[in-house]
């Protein structure tokens, strides 16, 4: 914990108590349907309140929950997460993979590619 001193123009001293993050994770199941949206929330202690950015990709996006649907066969998605101390500019990340529920789509597609593009929509409105 971290503890920064503002002195305001009336020289009265106030304390900020800065905090965090710590404690970062990812709620949210760890297996997803395919084409059926799922709702993930990542949490830190922080103080003041952290702000969350999470990459799916090559894209990112802010806010502390994401909806996620996934569009194309495939046999993981990988969430990250990292949530930042306003104050401090500390920030803190996790990773989460998600399976896909029916492996079986996925390893027909790996069979004909070694690599598969994966499509996602998020809640932002972002197409992966």
């Amino acid at each position: 914990m971290e503890m920064c001193q503002v002195i305001p123009l009336n020289s009265r001293r106030l304390s900020v108590i800065s905090a965090g993050p710590s404690g970062v994770h990812i709620q949210g199941p760890s297996s997803m349907q395919l084409a059926v949206r799922t709702r993930f929330v990542c949490l830190a202690d922080c103080m003041p309140a952290c702000r969350y950015i999470w990459t799916l990709g090559d894209h990112t996006v802010r806010g502390s929950a994401i909806d996620v649907t996934v569009v194309q066969p495939l046999k993981t998605v990988s969430l990250k997460c990292e949530a930042q101390n306003t104050v401090t500019r500390k920030s803190g990340t996790v990773l989460k993979t998600v399976f896909l529920g029916d492996h079986s789509l996925a390893t027909r597609a790996e069979e004909r590619s070694s690599l598969l593009l994966c499509g996602l929509i998020v809640s932002a409105g972002i197409l992966i």
